[in-house]
């Protein structure tokens, strides 16, 4: 079953539960975080940023949270750990957690 989590009331923080998950942004100017975030099956929608992957900056700051700023606009995304056990490392998030707007600009 997938959710999608609208950031339609400008919510600060989101979690996700299990199955797929869709995090919808919008740009309203402050830092937003997302709890949760499950490698691999949920995803970030940015459509509302009309951005492609170059513009999408990430830092791993470490215990499996990440800092991803978009023109300014800065969310937290901490992940869940891995049923596996396995490590939390800076690979985990990349542009394939991400759904963009089709044919959005080159920047």
């Amino acid at each position: 079953m997938q959710m999608d989590y609208h950031n339609l009331y400008h919510l600060d923080a989101v979690l996700t539960g299990d199955g797929v998950d869709r995090v919808n942004l919008l740009r309203d100017g402050k830092t937003d975080s997302v709890f949760g975030f499950d490698n691999g099956i949920d995803k970030i929608d940015l459509t509302n940023f009309s951005v492609n992957w170059s513009e999408v900056q990430v830092k791993y700051k470490g215990s499996g949270e990440f800092v991803i700023t978009i023109r300014g606009e800065r969310t937290k995304v901490t992940f869940k750990q891995p049923s596996d056990g396995s490590e939390i490392t800076q690979d985990f998030l990349g542009a394939d957690d991400f759904i963009f707007a089709s044919g959005a600009p080159d920047p």
